[in-house]
């Protein structure tokens, strides 16, 4: 439901801009998550172990202005992008075998960016609101399958974009610092513990980066090709305390993710 309510949202955004460009791309996210015990040394981690096409992105980008001085062009953009992967990933913990675990992840945001073209350089800032959704389920281990954790949270960022043009080729990266709001995880345990509820974690300082390396062609005026490549890190703070059953306590350890994308693109330009 949260998940058709982000895809409800950002289509009511598109649905009002009338976009200077489109941009669809398909690609893979090779995963890499872990979690640490509290003096720092690790517990489990999550990772991908092969290169397959998993998902894929579509962004809107919406021009605001553009305004000429002298050999200098100032503009503006919005800029609605969404992202989503099915991964498959190992889970591994000290002194066990390997188990699968199926990774479905969506991540959204809307973007103000203020561009200043010089020559063949562009410069800018941008700010933005995004959004993170994460369901983590367990398959392999008796003790685990069936169990469920979603970890979601809005966030806002800032950051600063550098692109090159030479000819109908260009290069560039976006780099943005990432801020969470009031991130969750839930566990769901009602149906696999004795304690027969679900848990929801309050994941307090949650904060991360971003980068993005377009590689890009311009075949025509209105057609480009576009390679990017995508790190995106997130270091997730140790949970809450919440109550389980006799006394005992339940919480989620420090972890942090180090995901990595790579994708191939067609954009169009209005």
């Amino acid at each position: 439901m949260k998940k058709i309510l982000i895809g409800s949202i950002l289509a009511l955004g598109i649905s009002t801009l009338q976009a200077s460009s489109l941009e669809v791309g398909l690609g893979n996210v090779q995963f890499d998550y872990s979690e640490y015990l509290d003096d720092g040394s690790w517990f489990n981690s999550e990772k991908s172990e092969e290169y397959e096409l998993d998902g894929g992105f579509i962004k809107y980008e919406h021009s605001l202005s553009d305004l000429k001085n002298e050999d200098r062009k100032y503009k503006q953009y919005l800029e609605v992008y969404y992202s989503f992967h099915l991964n498959r990933a190992e889970h591994t913990q000290p002194n066990a075998l390997g188990t699968p675990t199926d990774n479905e992840l969506h991540q959204g945001h809307l973007r103000y960016k203020a561009i200043n073209k010089v020559e063949n350089y562009e410069l800018g800032i941008f700010v933005g609101l995004g959004y993170r959704y994460w369901d983590r389920d367990m398959l392999g281990s008796s003790n685990l399958r069936g169990y469920l954790e979603t970890y979601e949270w809005p966030y806002y960022e800032a950051g600063l974009s550098w692109k090159w043009y030479d000819g109908n080729f260009y290069m560039g990266i976006d780099a943005s610092f990432q801020k969470a709001y009031k991130p969750t995880m839930i566990a769901y345990t009602k149906n696999i513990s004795t304690f027969g509820r679900d848990l929801d974690f309050d994941l307090g300082d949650t904060q991360g980066y971003k980068i993005d390396i377009p590689l890009g062609y311009k075949v025509n005026e209105n057609w480009d090709v576009v390679l990017h490549y995508v790190y995106d890190a997130w270091d997730i703070e140790k949970s809450n305390e919440l109550p389980i059953a006799n006394g005992s306590k339940a919480w989620e350890p420090f972890s942090e993710t180090r995901n990595s994308y790579t994708y191939i693109s067609l954009k169009y330009k209005f």
